[in-house]
């Protein structure tokens, strides 16, 4: 579900996904073995986690989810029991057990990167 193409707004197939999540890691992977260091290949489950982990930050750290705000004048936040569901919608799975992994993840990686960090926005 998280593959959506452009011109017809439906998901990908799982293949078409595949294939080009898999030719762009060839080329990364290419390119870092002509640099003499090494590029992990990725697939499209590799994505997955990571946007499952991604959207799981944003929750745990308490990103404001929009401009707006709430009755008592705070950011708009969605409580995890939501996000939970969100992501376990998005990514396909039957239970929302196997989605709260990565909440967990998220909290043991909280002790050691700042939000920004997490998200790639600054270097470690």
């Amino acid at each position: 579900m998280i593959f959506l193409t452009v011109h017809r707004g439906r998901p990908l197939s799982e293949r078409s996904a595949e294939e080009i999540v898999s030719t762009v890691s060839a080329e990364a992977e290419d390119r870092a073995e002509q640099a003499g260091t090494v590029f992990p290949h990725v697939t499209t489950h590799d994505l997955r986690g990571t946007y499952a982990t991604h959207l799981a930050a944003l929750f745990y750290f308490g990103v404001p989810t929009s401009a707006g705000r709430d009755l008592d004048g705070k950011p708009h936040r969605v409580n995890i029991q939501s996000a939970v569901k969100m992501a376990a919608t998005g990514l396909g799975h039957i239970n929302a057990r196997t989605t709260q992994l990565y909440i967990q993840q998220v909290g043991l990686m909280a002790s050691q990167y700042s939000i920004n960090a997490f998200l790639g926005r600054e270097q470690q």
